[in-house]
């Protein structure tokens, strides 16, 4: 029941049979009614064809006494008889015989005579005038052994069977559609499981512009930026493998020399080993946040700060690689501008983008850094001659790893 094709052919199959059963009731429904109209209009047109023969009865004895034996007579005709000068067809209709007051007169299933038939049912017979008077009324009921029963039994009878050929075919074409649905939410499936397994190559097949093939093209995007970010990871770890290599190298040789008594191990070898191991601590503090930031967990101590002041404060801190590096480094402040913030993060972030702007311009160029309050916010900017970024590259540089 797990299984989408089964539920989506359980759905398309309910509908039908619901569908099928209700049009087979209101189907059945409308032919029985209209059928019933019809055999009431009918067995009021028999019963004026049969009616002159009780009004002969009813000249010849002047009353309905012993009409009784007329009615079994009639029922002995079979299945015809001679009726208003015309050969009728009878088969095997019950024939009730009533006066002008609606007694019940004679019946030919020989039902208790004496009661009252209600004025509705005496409007649906034909009336048996003598002289132009009424002096009786006969109608004709249809029963259920007649034609008209056999008629509706197989009616109800190929209702029956066309509901079931239509829920057959509703059972094979939903199971068929459903396959078809469902046939690209198995190949997401099977891809999803292949790049839970490290496929990360694994692509989807995508048809249409509906839901199901916007649902692919998402898929395919998602599993290009999985793969674009594991590629990534494995550059950065190649990075960082490399930048761990170079201290430790120095650190190593350093103190094999020391060992060996190449070098002394006075204090400007040591500090040399010492600057290295601060570069270690450094990368491995930096792996350390980065881990933290994918986690989400890396902690903010926020406080109150003006933004002015720890811009200077962060400018004066790389005035002296910019002059190294013949780069003019300016810097201009608004105003007094109070916000809330880590300092500790806010300067490192001012840091990466100064440094960066050093190392990409060129000697001769300008670096600037400006603040600003607009709407209520704090604005910041670092802005340089340097080299840029290239466009294709752009949409990319706030991805991890890129």
């Amino acid at each position: 029941m797990n299984n989408i094709w089964v539920r989506l052919t359980l759905a398309f199959t309910s509908v039908a049979l619901v569908a099928v059963g209700s049009v087979g009731l209101l189907v059945n429904r409308a032919v029985r009614g209209q059928f019933n109209l019809y055999v009431s209009r009918g067995g009021r047109v028999r019963a004026a064809m049969v009616a002159p023969l009780f009004a002969n009865y009813y000249i010849r004895n002047g009353s309905w006494r012993g009409v009784e034996r007329l009615m079994a007579r009639w029922k002995g005709l079979g299945m015809k008889c001679m009726g208003g000068g015309r050969m009728i067809e009878w088969t095997g209709e019950r024939l009730i015989l009533v006066d002008e007051g609606g007694k019940l007169m004679a019946d030919s299933e020989g039902e208790a005579t004496g009661r009252i038939l209600p004025p509705d049912v005496v409007a649906e017979g034909a009336p048996i005038l003598v002289g132009g008077r009424r002096v009786g009324t006969l109608l004709v009921v249809s029963g259920r052994g007649g034609l008209e029963g056999k008629f509706l039994d197989r009616v109800n009878r190929s209702l029956i069977w066309a509901g079931l050929t239509a829920g057959g075919l509703a059972i094979l074409l939903g199971s068929l559609l459903s396959w078809w649905i469902a046939s690209p939410l198995r190949q997401l499936r099977r891809a999803a499981v292949a790049i839970a397994r490290g496929e990360l190559e694994r692509r989807v097949k995508v048809g249409g512009d509906g839901e199901v093939g916007e649902l692919g093209r998402a898929f395919n995007e998602m599993a290009e930026a999985l793969q674009r970010n594991e590629e990534l990871r494995r550059n950065m770890l190649a990075d960082v493998a490399h930048e761990l290599r170079t201290p430790l190298s120095v650190i190593r040789g350093d103190l094999e020399a020391i060992l060996d008594g190449v070098y002394r191990a006075d204090l400007q070898h040591i500090s040399s080993i010492y600057e290295e191991t601060l570069l270690l601590q450094r990368l491995v503090e930096d792996l350390r946040e980065l881990s933290l930031a994918e986690a989400g967990q890396l902690p903010l101590e926020m406080e109150e700060l003006d933004i002015g002041e720890l811009v200077q404060g962060v400018v004066e801190t790389v005035r002296a690689t910019a002059q190294a590096r013949g780069v003019s480094l300016e810097v201009e402040v608004e105003q007094p501008i109070p916000v809330l913030g880590d300092p500790h993060r806010l300067r490192q972030v001012l840091l990466n983008l100064l440094n960066n702007s050093l190392q990409y311009t060129p000697s001769g160029g300008e670096v600037k850094l400006r603040t600003w309050q607009k709407d209520g916010r704090a604005m910041v900017e670092v802005r340089d001659t340097g080299l840029g970024i290239p466009p294709e590259h752009l949409p990319h540089i706030f991805e991890r790893f890129y």
